[in-house]
């Protein structure tokens, strides 16, 4: 970093936007700079997941996390720490929430009982009431079949069946980071890597 017009190594936590960084081979990129002078070859497959590095000259902005693989450039700290792109990226994908498969699945089974329990009762209700037995007797019994048809048990047994099918893949020296990652697995039909 040159500050004063005098180059200097400061930890990257001191850097501050307009700050004027040297980047060279091995180095790497401590913020999101612009480079001002100078030409690198840089990694940013960690960053955007391309397999090549490329070749970043004048005016090129480049981002926090990069790998300087050839050359040697001065840039301009464009932005720090949680304003950076990598750090913007890991947050939003922190925070996503999308519903599993397996999530589906389970609410689609939990619908489908919960529909099929209310005719039960609906039936129930009006045989009891064809047989003309007193409200008091009634309301109990409807009652009871109300709090039996909650399926308490089915999001537990799916997070168990979730949890053998990890626990079979960490045996394989496959780590899980969620559990319904092994279902969405699982449901895949085609994987395309790099």
């Amino acid at each position: 970093m040159r500050r004063d017009n005098v180059w200097k190594t400061v930890p990257s936590a001191e850097l501050v936007p307009g700050d004027l960084v040297k980047l060279s081979l091995g180095a790497v990129v401590a913020a999101d700079v612009r480079i001002a002078t100078g030409e690198v070859l840089l990694d940013q497959s960690m960053l955007t997941g391309e397999s090549l590095p490329i070749e970043a000259g004048a005016g090129v902005q480049t981002y926090a996390g990069a790998l300087v693989r050839r050359g040697e450039a001065v840039a301009e700290v464009t932005a720090t720490g949680a304003r950076t792109k990598f750090r913007r990226t890991a947050e939003l994908v922190r925070t996503a929430h999308v519903e599993s498969s397996q999530q589906k699945a389970v609410f689609r089974v939990v619908r489908n009982l919960a529909a099929c329990n209310w005719v039960m009762i609906i039936l129930m209700v009006g045989y009891a009431y064809f047989l003309k037995m007193p409200l008091a007797e009634i309301f109990p019994l409807a009652l009871a079949a109300i709090l039996a048809y909650i399926p308490v048990a089915v999001p537990a047994t799916f997070t168990l069946a979730s949890a053998l099918g990890a626990r079979a893949l960490a045996k394989l020296g496959v780590l899980p980071t969620r559990l319904s990652a092994v279902d969405e697995a699982a449901s895949m039909d085609v994987l395309c890597a790099d």
